[in-house]
């Protein structure tokens, strides 16, 4: 496997010195409180909450710096881009919300000879998806609050 991922483009992949070394991926449960006066709170289940993705790695010397300008791009385009795992099977759109990078190890000439980076990646619902679960959500009429039929 010469990949682990690819955003848009960008391939996570030792082949490319890219590779992360961590993924963490967090989903909320889309159960909600509504506080009550004088009872206990309400639950409701408010729909499917956006994936988040978090990849942590190191990149090295020129390739890192070229790999993490890349990235920085992706973010100030603001533009989510495809996600495909290593299979190639298509993830749907995410979006960057946050880039960190921390230069390590920098010679005379200001090049760092590694990059600590991570990325953290929010899935992007296309209209068909937010549109589908319009359809099998209803307002509940107390609290305003979307809830699944």
């Amino acid at each position: 496997m010469n990949k682990q991922l690819n955003y848009g483009g960008f391939t996570f992949g030792l082949a490319e010195n890219s590779a992360y070394e961590q993924l963490e991926r967090q989903r909320e449960s889309g159960w909600r409180q509504l506080e009550t006066l004088q009872q206990r709170p309400v639950s409701f289940y408010a729909g499917h909450p956006l994936e988040v993705m978090t990849l942590r790695g190191q990149l090295f010397g020129e390739k890192g710096l070229e790999a993490m300008q890349i990235l920085r791009h992706f973010q100030q385009e603001g533009m989510p881009k495809v996600l495909s795992d290593s299979l190639g099977h298509n993830l749907g759109r995410w979006k960057i919300l946050c880039l960190r990078e921390t230069h390590q190890n920098i010679i005379d000439d200001g090049t760092p000879l590694m990059i600590q980076f991570s990325i953290t990646l929010e899935e992007y619902p296309d209209e068909i998806h937010h549109h589908n679960r319009r359809r099998n959500t209803q307002q509940d009429p107390v609290s305003g609050v979307g809830i699944r039929r």
